[in-house]
């Protein structure tokens, strides 16, 4: 039987101190990688918000329109014309500040692009010259916003779903 000798004892601290560090080391790489994880989905998070928000804005301001045109009492006049086309323009302008680069997966992105083309479509059919006759407002001149609500709200409640779950 042979006893453990002096540089048997070190050898022994030295092969565990290496072990250790190796262990270490690993388990900082592996902590490093999971903040960055982290961080990468809470940006990821914090765009799907921006967005769901941009596409509620614009899905307000189309119901907005819809409701007062649908409202028969109301009689649209330029200047209301004007002030829903520049809300309109700004809930526009806000989409398109987004970039696609940033959000985080297709479904985003499409729904994003479906909010940019309703919101693009919207626009022209209040800058369309109308008759003074037709600004009387009611049910049928209403009705035309109705898919463009339709569409919006849907794409609201789509990325309001995936950021919910992200």
């Amino acid at each position: 039987m042979s006893s453990f000798h002096r540089t048997d004892w070190l050898s022994l601290a030295q092969s565990v101190t290496a072990t250790v560090a190796v262990i270490a080391a690993f388990a900082v790489a592996r902590y490093q990688h999971w903040l960055e994880q982290q961080s990468k989905r809470a940006d990821e998070r914090k765009m799907l918000v921006l967005l769901r928000d941009f596409i509620y804005a614009a899905y307000c301001a189309a119901r907005d329109v819809d409701a007062y045109r649908s409202n028969r009492e109301n009689v649209e006049t330029q200047r209301t014309r004007v002030a829903q086309m520049r809300d309109l323009a700004q809930r526009l302008e806000a989409l398109n500040s987004i970039q696609v680069a940033a959000l985080p997966n297709a479904d985003s992105v499409r729904h994003l692009v479906r909010a940019r083309n309703e919101v693009s479509n919207a626009i022209p059919l209040i800058a369309a010259p109308v008759d003074a006759a037709d600004m009387r407002c009611g049910e049928p001149y209403g009705q035309r916003w109705r898919p463009f609500v339709g569409a919006l709200r849907e794409a609201y409640e789509s990325v309001r779903d995936i950021a919910d779950r992200h």
